[in-house]
Parts: C-alpha cells; sequence; structure tokens
C-alpha cells in the first residue's frame, strides 16, 4: 500500500511545522525523509508519522505516574 504524498504545505499544517521550518530542516537533513517530484518537494505522510514519533521519543520527558493519573486509566 503506497502512502499518501503531502506538499511542504500540507505537511507543514500536518506536522505543525512551518514550512519554513521544514524547508531548513531539510537542508540540514535533520527533518523528515522528503524527495522531489516533478521539481517540487513531497513528504510520504508515513515518513511524517515516523519523524514526528522519533521526534517525540528523543525529547519526551516525565512520565511519572501520579494516582490521579492512574485512577484515570
Amino acid at each position: 500500500m503506497e502512502s499518501e504524498l503531502l506538499s511542504i504545505t500540507a505537511a507543514a499544517q500536518y506536522t505543525g511545522v512551518s514550512v519554513c521550518g521544514l524547508r531548513r530542516y531539510r537542508s540540514l537533513d535533520i527533518g523528515p525523509q522528503s524527495f522531489k517530484l516533478n521539481g517540487r518537494v513531497v513528504y510520504e505522510r508515513c515518513a511524517l508519522d515516523r519523524w514526528l514519533a522519533d521526534q517525540r521519543a528523543l525529547t519526551l520527558r516525565g512520565g511519572r505516574v501520579t494516582s490521579r493519573c492512574a485512577a484515570a486509566s
């Protein structure tokens, strides 16, 4: 199954990162995987999901369960 292709504008909306931010990340090779199709940068939705999960894992803090949180689950 092929992943949906998103333009840089759609990728920015999907991730919450600005278009300028995605362009900068691409130039520094630190952003989500992307490629050019017909001269335009595109992102696969699955690559964006993977990058977002990686960012979450790298920056996740806390995780201590409180009794209040435990009671809610």
